[in-house]
């Protein structure tokens, strides 16, 4: 599935709550193993730690924004649970969301103790890569 002018990608980073490195850890490995499963259209969805453990990233990258609100309407009630392992730091959208994902991506964010989502918009450029299951 190529990424095209549609696609979003998100990507939001977290501090970890003092003593809950692996509960977030255990939480992130269940979430994937989740999204794996019960997502198809998804392209990508890592989770990345800092060096010293103390901060996680999360990528997803999206082939439009019915994909991710389909991902934050499933995975929703599991991100939940990381309310009380860490605090969203930022929240970056690239692409161009539908007003219903921002609406959802507004109530992750501040659930998980975050400003509002940063909408960047695609000015030109181009991916390559090679789609899942090849």
């Amino acid at each position: 599935m190529p990424l095209t002018l549609d696609s979003i990608v998100v990507v939001d980073r977290s501090e970890i709550l003092e003593g809950k490195l692996a509960d977030v850890e255990n939480g992130f490995r269940d979430l994937a193993d989740f999204v794996a499963t019960h997502e198809p259209r998804i392209i990508a969805y890592l989770i990345y730690f800092s060096e010293d453990r103390r901060m996680v990233t999360v990528l997803q990258i999206h082939p439009d924004s019915e994909s991710m609100e389909s991902h934050m309407a499933l995975a929703g009630p599991l991100v939940a649970k990381f309310a009380a392992m860490l605090r969203m730091q930022s929240l970056d959208v690239y692409g161009s969301p539908t007003e219903r994902l921002l609406a959802m991506l507004r109530q992750k964010s501040a659930m998980l103790g975050a400003g509002a989502p940063v909408v960047h918009g695609v000015q030109s450029g181009f991916a390559s890569f090679i789609p899942r299951g090849t």
